[in-house]
């Protein structure tokens, strides 16, 4: 961004913190032209929320605020501060999707045509994913779907999941991202743990799980045993995958069945 040259214009600062005042409420650009803090045409707000978004996006100043872990040193250092703050082992990231509304654009636009950006809701939008660490600050955005796309597409076509992949399949020791039922099940992504179990009391469940609680949005439900009964002693370290429970089971996906037996332990570990 660079001052402005007419005694008229807007400085930088007012043009932050106009942006600023619309990201944070989310509101039309007329309300915020006529805010008494910042009384200035709606063309104004949205030429000062042009230039603040453009600048933001610039390599040199996105890359250095949001930025996902480089290094295996890094992703240690991420999973111990998780594992510290929440009691939770293994998490180097809290994954979701959220809906950032837009208007709608052309009917006909032969290449972003309105009704993709329709999402579950009816209202058009961007579907969003965002990856953030125990200080709930963004590590990793990917903002390239319309609102009509689900969540695991969105996730299966990213490029942080082939990247955790490979991390997992050179170095399985427990480094994965906790998400919601709308993720598909795999070793580095968990998921909510769903299989109910009735004979435990609900008391027990939610002493048991309070950690769990506070980074899983869906966490009414109990859980199943591990298919041979046996509950092993927990490592109190970070949990890896052994290679015999990665070998294929037929019929079943490898990458789901490491992931169920990643679960089993975490299941284990609160009990």
């Amino acid at each position: 961004m660079t001052e402005a040259t007419r005694t008229s214009a807007l400085n930088i600062q007012t043009k932050v913190f106009i942006a600023l005042n619309f990201f944070a409420t989310g509101s039309y650009q007329l309300p915020v032209g006529n805010s008494n803090l910042a009384i200035v045409s709606q063309p104004t707000v949205s030429r000062a929320i042009d230039e603040v978004v453009n600048a933001l996006n610039q390599p040199e100043i996105f890359k250095y605020w949001v930025k996902y872990p480089s290094t295996l040193i890094e992703l240690r250092q991420t999973r111990e501060k998780f594992n510290t703050k929440y009691n939770f082992p293994g998490i180097v990231g809290i994954i979701d999707c959220t809906h950032i509304g837009i208007f709608p654009p052309k009917t006909d636009d032969p290449v972003y045509p309105e009704y993709i950006y329709v999402n579950r809701k009816n209202y058009h939008s961007i579907n969003v994913q965002l990856v953030c660490d125990s200080d709930m600050k963004i590590i990793n955005v990917s903002a390239l779907f319309p609102g009509s796309v689900n969540d695991a597409y969105i996730w299966n076509n990213s490029l942080l999941e082939p990247t955790l992949r490979r991390i997992y399949n050179h170095n399985p020791e427990g480094f994965y991202l906790l998400g919601d039922s709308g993720y598909p099940l795999r070793p580095w992504l968990m998921t909510p743990l769903m299989q109910y179990q009735p004979n435990t009391p609900e008391e027990r469940y939610n002493r048991r799980f309070k950690h769990v609680r506070s980074l899983m949005k869906d966490n009414n439900v109990q859980f199943q045993n591990d298919e041979d009964g046996n509950v092993e002693e927990i490592d109190l370290g970070i949990f890896g995958v052994d290679d015999n429970e990665r070998q294929d089971i037929q019929g079943l996906n490898e990458d789901l069945v490491a992931g169920r037996r990643m679960q089993h332990r975490v299941i284990r570990y609160f009990a």
